[in-house]
């Protein structure tokens, strides 16, 4: 059993080391990537100044009111799901190699916390619900000062489900398109992803769902409705309801994206299959494939670039996806080498989601920011 779990995070790791737009947030740090942490700054990133706010949604399906307080270093929350609320300090971390990512400590256990300040942010606290091992929120804030409409929200998008269940490669990466009526169409693309695909497994129609414009409910052609928000030209979330969890979206951009493009230090939350947590960094070259890493799952296991062997077979961008980076590596744990792939999904200079195969089964899935 102690073996498997060495290969879940083996997998994660060497996804890491495949591309540029990914960290990984924990105290104990460890993970896979390729590229070096040697631009980390050595002074620690405090918070950014002032109060933010983003709506939230979590891996059981929550619906999530969630403030970032920078000035008094808190957190804050509504769970419009479970009805509970509460708060709590977000601290630099201890840890020195998870500098930007913040930790809050709740009986003796270590939640972390990234913000990429008015654009997004990705937590491990349960925010009301124990069920919950992720939380993705977008900035509520860039709704009040901004007057969109559903034609800003038109575009098409990658998708990742998060929702701690097993997961089939067939259905984990999925296309969107949004249209300037507010209809869209959505599918799932075949585990080779070797094409586009935006519309054949189901559509329906997005409406405005608050005065700012920040909700939007969603109701399918088969009458299931459900709440998210999106960030215009940049990407979307869509709560699934109650014990199905979240979707993330990326919209795709015009042309093909380069390393350059993405290139520095992106801080991740991973979810290992059954909802065990890791956290960490990638930071990605601007050319080449030397990636570095740093992950932790918070009980001893830790996977530094500099103490274990990788080896990166194959790592560029899928030609037919403008967005999506491949990745091919093998990595050595404790004698068992494990060989990965692993997808990266990018919004550049800004986010990444990613996942991890391994023997043709999704072993981690994950989400990062990039913070500095």
């Amino acid at each position: 059993m102690k073996t498997k779990f060495y290969l879940f995070f083996a997998a994660i790791f060497i996804a890491g080391i495949s591309f540029v737009s990914c960290d990984k947030d924990d105290t104990n740090s460890g993970g896979g990537g390729g590229g070096g942490n040697d631009n980390q700054p050595e002074a620690p990133i405090e918070l950014k100044p002032g109060v933010r706010h983003y709506f939230t949604s979590a891996s059981y399906g929550d619906i999530i009111q969630l403030t970032i307080d920078g000035d008094n270093s808190t957190y804050s929350f509504i769970n419009e799901t479970t009805g509970e609320t509460g708060s709590g300090p977000l601290s630099v971390s201890s840890n020195p190699k998870l500098n930007g990512i913040f930790q809050t400590v709740i009986a003796g256990k270590t939640y972390h916390t990234i913000e990429l300040p008015g654009v997004a942010v990705i937590s491990t606290l349960k925010l009301g619900n124990t069920l919950n091992s992720i939380c993705f929120g977008i900035s509520s804030d860039i709704h009040v000062e901004n007057d969109y409409t559903m034609e800003d929200y038109a575009g098409k998008y990658l998708f990742l489900n998060f929702d701690d269940s097993e997961k089939d490669p067939d259905y984990t990466l999925g296309g969107y398109e949004v249209f300037n009526n507010g209809a869209y169409t959505w599918t799932f693309i075949e585990w080779e992803y070797n094409q586009p695909i935006y519309a054949g497994e189901g559509s329906g129609t997005f409406y405005f769902a608050g005065e700012d414009n920040s909700r939007v409910e969603y109701v399918e052609s088969d009458g299931y409705s459900g709440f998210g928000s999106v960030l215009p030209g940049k990407l979307f979330f869509m709560d699934n309801g109650e014990g199905y969890g979240f979707a993330v979206g990326v919209e795709t951009p015009s042309a093909p994206i380069t390393k350059s493009q993405i290139a520095g230090s992106y801080k991740f939350v991973s979810v290992i299959s059954h909802g065990v947590t890791s956290v960490g960094y990638y930071s990605l070259p601007a050319t080449g494939n030397n990636v570095t890493f740093y992950e932790t799952d918070g009980e001893g296991n830790v996977y530094d670039s500099a103490d274990e062997g990788a080896v990166v077979h194959y790592y560029d961008r899928i030609p037919s996806l403008n967005n999506v980076f491949k990745l091919v590596s093998t990595v050595e744990i404790e004698g068992y080498q494990a060989n990965n792939t692993s997808y990266f999904i990018l919004l550049p200079g800004e986010m990444m989601m990613y996942f991890a195969l391994d023997s043709g089964e999704v072993v981690a899935y994950g989400l990062a920011l990039k913070v500095n």
